[in-house]
């Protein structure tokens, strides 16, 4: 709960991709938001604990959909974090994860869904 809620708090502070045209000129992630996607993507596989699973596929959701910015509602795709989830493995993680739960968890719909952003975007 606490690593979400401060998620939120950072996703005031990432700049919005749509601000840079040029791919090599794109924003970074901050470290520390790197740090908890890993944090949160490692050994997911390994978690039993279906409310820890939950609460770590979550974070890992609101760090890949991040607010518009201004007064508009709703949410957007981090694209250099969708890229960063599927460079460094993690997609797979989360396939295998999607497959290993039944249909009907909220682990595997929060996977699917997950899986499906990322795939939007790579």
């Amino acid at each position: 709960a606490f690593l979400y809620n401060f998620i939120l708090l950072m996703s005031l502070q990432v700049q919005d991709d749509s601000s840079i045209s040029n791919d090599n000129d794109a924003p970074a992630i901050p470290e520390v938001v790197v740090t908890i996607l890993c944090g949160a993507a490692e050994g997911l596989m390994e978690d039993k604990d279906s409310l820890c699973l939950m609460r770590r596929l979550l974070v890992i959701g609101k760090i890949l959909m991040k607010n518009k910015s201004g007064n508009e509602n709703g949410t957007i795709v981090n694209s250099n974090v969708a890229t960063l989830l599927a460079d460094i493995g993690y997609l797979d993680t989360l396939i295998s994860l999607k497959a290993e739960n039944t249909k009907t968890s909220k682990t595997h719909l929060l996977a699917e869904e997950i899986v499906n952003v990322i795939n939007v975007v790579v």
